[in-house]
């Protein structure tokens, strides 16, 4: 009598199939609309100072927020083209800040 060795392979587990919780496709289009506007601006020679990715007031919900740095001694008309309608606000006592929407992101500077 001879004994012959038989392997056999298992069956494979069952994969779940899970959303993704931190990269769902919402924050994933937001993500890809900040990388864009970013190199927009890093082409447009525009100093970014800050970024929020999850927006904060005066972004609509769910749009990111982008402070850049107005330099007064640079050219700023290509950028201003580039953005298109701008929104002002000034408060007695404080810097004149501008709001404009450019590729899917809101940008917000100070103008003195």
């Amino acid at each position: 009598m001879t004994l012959q060795l038989i392997q056999t392979e298992p069956a494979p587990l069952p994969v779940p199939v899970r959303q993704p919780r931190v990269f769902n496709a919402e924050r994933s289009v937001r993500l890809a609309n900040l990388n864009a506007a970013l190199r927009g601006l890093r082409t447009l020679g525009v100093r970014v100072l800050d970024v929020c990715l999850d927006g904060e007031f005066p972004a609509p919900e769910g749009e990111p927020l982008v402070r850049i740095e107005h330099d007064p001694d640079r050219s700023f008309g290509a950028f201003l083209d580039a953005v298109g309608p701008r929104t002002y606000v000034h408060l007695v006592g404080t810097p004149k800040r501008v709001g404009a929407h450019y590729q899917g992101v809101t940008l917000l500077w100070e103008e003195s």
